[in-house]
Parts: C-alpha cells; sequence; structure tokens
C-alpha cells in the first residue's frame, strides 16, 4: 500500500474489523433465532468459518492470543519440551521448531502497528521465550554430541 498514509490504514483496518463484527453479531442472531438445531448440525461454523459458540467455550476464544499461544505450544513440542499430545511422546525437531518461530516471527512483522499492546506484548515475550529455549535446546544437543 504505497502512497497510503499510517493513518488511513489504521482507519480503514478499523472500518473492516467494525464490519466483520457487525457481519458476525448479525449472523450470531440469526443462528440463535433458529434454535440449536443449526448449532448441533454446525451449520453456523460453516457459514461463519468459526467454531460455534459451545465449542468455542470449550476450546477457548478464537482470536490473536489463542493463535499465538497454539503456534508456542506446537514450537515446544518441536523442542522436546512438551509431550506430543497425539502420541503422549517427547520428541525433537529442531528443524520444525525453528520453521514454527519463523512462522511467529512473520505474524509479528505483518501486524506491526494493528496490534493492542497486551498483544504486541504476548509476541514479543513469546518469540523471546522461544527463541532462547530453541538456543538451550541447541547447546544441549551440541553438548552430548
Amino acid at each position: 500500500m504505497k502512497g497510503v498514509s499510517e493513518e488511513t490504514r489504521k482507519r480503514v483496518d478499523e472500518d473492516w474489523k467494525r464490519s466483520a463484527k457487525k457481519s458476525e453479531d448479525a449472523l450470531e442472531s440469526e443462528n440463535a433465532s433458529k434454535g440449536s438445531k443449526d448449532a448441533s448440525t454446525g451449520s453456523e461454523a460453516a457459514s461463519t468459518g468459526r467454531a460455534s459458540t459451545s465449542s468455542e467455550a470449550a476450546a477457548g476464544p478464537v482470536d490473536f492470543s489463542a493463535l499465538i499461544s497454539s503456534l508456542a505450544v506446537q514450537t515446544l513440542v518441536h523442542l522436546g519440551q512438551v509431550q506430543d499430545p497425539l502420541t503422549g511422546e517427547k520428541h525433537c525437531d529442531m528443524e520444525r521448531a525453528k520453521h514454527t518461530i519463523g512462522l511467529i516471527e512473520i505474524l509479528h512483522e505483518k501486524t506491526k502497528g494493528n496490534l493492542t499492546e497486551e498483544e504486541s506484548r504476548l509476541i514479543d515475550d513469546t518469540l523471546y521465550g522461544l527463541r532462547m529455549s530453541y538456543v538451550a535446546v541447541s547447546g544441549e544437543q551440541e553438548a552430548s554430541s
């Protein structure tokens, strides 16, 4: 968006967020008026691309912090610091850990200026912690070789 001021970008972003929220609210009220049948068949998830409210409550909110937390846990699994939820075992895959940290770095760069102070602090702290864990595990692997 060359030639577009930062203020214009933020205004467009805020307008888009308001519009998306308005559409989401309208769909939720429409689905609520249809009754629980639609929620149980998953039509809400299909029409909005989001999990139903009851599923969301069970799995947690669908927001930026959940995305960063999910990627952080994946990285910790790849670093062998957390058990793989599928196998129940710990394993180390440094390349996948590095890749996942890289994905978070891309999100960090691409969302600069569009995050709340809390979200910005979350991604900064998460990246710092994961990088330090990566270095620590790398050092342990080198020492044991």
